[in-house]
């Protein structure tokens, strides 16, 4: 196949998003003097430079020119009512104003509504909140094995790609199924020791 019209359109693209986008990618040279590669997370470090944006609403973001940009990414597909929702908000706003803490790393009731909540609209036992997508996948791992006895955990693909010779992943929890998956003295120690108290911990649980 020839390589030659195909690299042409990819250098005038480039060309074009330069033009349409200097401030971003003097932000990005700003980045990169404090920050590894730029920023937080690979999948966003794309070639030639990330675009920085500085607001979002609805189903728009708005970049460092002030282009306002209809956005089909929306926060790696996790916001389903668009960015910054007024129903969430606003809720954020009175609970901050009378004094409800963001993050106090204590327990609420918010928490244990949310959880009555969910268990009341998908028929949930019981609710586990984490803070990362690793850890979630981590937990249902473990817990899928220690419940089945099984070793084997079917991944969904495509979980990694090659592009350009270098292989991306969508973040940690590919890792996570590469630790619990492939290295046989971690995955052992964890069936042994870890699977059996949880085992025994979701069988307390039912009596």
């Amino acid at each position: 196949m020839d390589e030659g019209p195909l690299q042409d359109l990819r250098n005038e693209l480039v060309r074009a998003y330069k033009a349409r986008f200097p401030l971003s990618g003097q932000q990005h040279e700003r980045s990169k003097t404090v920050m590894v590669d730029g920023g937080q997370h690979t999948l966003r470090l794309y070639e030639p430079y990330p675009l920085y944006v500085q607001g979002a609403s609805g189903a728009y973001v708005v970049d460092l020119e002030g282009h306002r940009i209809l956005d089909f990414w929306q926060g790696h597909f996790a916001n389903i009512l668009g960015h910054n929702p007024p129903l969430i908000t606003e809720a954020l706003v009175e609970s901050l104003s009378n004094g409800y803490g963001l993050q106090t790393g204590m327990v609420d009731v918010l928490a244990c509504e949310l959880a009555e909540l969910i268990c009341q609209q998908t028929g949930a036992e019981r609710v586990r909140f984490t803070t990362s997508g690793s850890l979630a996948t981590m937990y249902s791992v473990m817990l899928s094995r220690s419940f089945t006895g099984r070793d084997l955990v079917l991944k969904v693909m495509p979980g990694e790609r090659r592009i350009r010779s270098k292989i991306r992943s969508h973040g940690f929890h590919s890792l996570v199924c590469r630790v619990l998956g492939r290295d046989k003295a971690v995955r052992h120690t964890l069936r042994r020791e870890y699977y059996r108290g949880m085992l025994e911990a979701l069988e307390s649980s039912r009596s």
